[in-house]
C-alpha cells in the first residue's frame, strides 16, 4: 500500500493498492473513497501520518483485498 498527499489537497489521501488507486476524503465527518489517478504533484506519506480514523478504513479495505485475492481460483472468487 503506498499512500501519497497533495499541496493543493493536504486534507485528501491518495491510496495506491495494486493497481488501483483511491482518493480518500472527509465529507461529514466520515471519510469517503472514490477511484482516481494520481495527481502528478504528490508526496508520498507515512501510513503514521494518517489520521487514525482513516487509518482503520486502510486497513479494513486492505485485508478485504488480500481476503478477495486469496480466495480466487483462476481469476473467480470461490467460497
Amino acid at each position: 500500500m503506498n499512500l501519497y498527499r497533495t499541496p493543493q489537497y493536504p486534507e485528501d489521501v491518495y491510496c495506491k493498492l495494486g493497481e488501483s488507486i483511491l482518493r480518500w476524503h472527509c465529507g461529514s465527518g466520515i471519510w469517503l473513497a472514490e477511484p482516481s489517478e494520481l495527481p502528478e504533484s504528490r508526496e508520498k506519506i507515512d501510513f503514521k501520518d494518517v489520521p487514525q480514523d482513516l487509518q482503520e478504513e486502510l486497513m479494513a479495505v486492505s485485508i478485504r483485498l488480500k481476503t478477495i485475492n486469496a480466495s480466487s481460483n483462476n481469476g473467480h472468487v470461490t467460497g
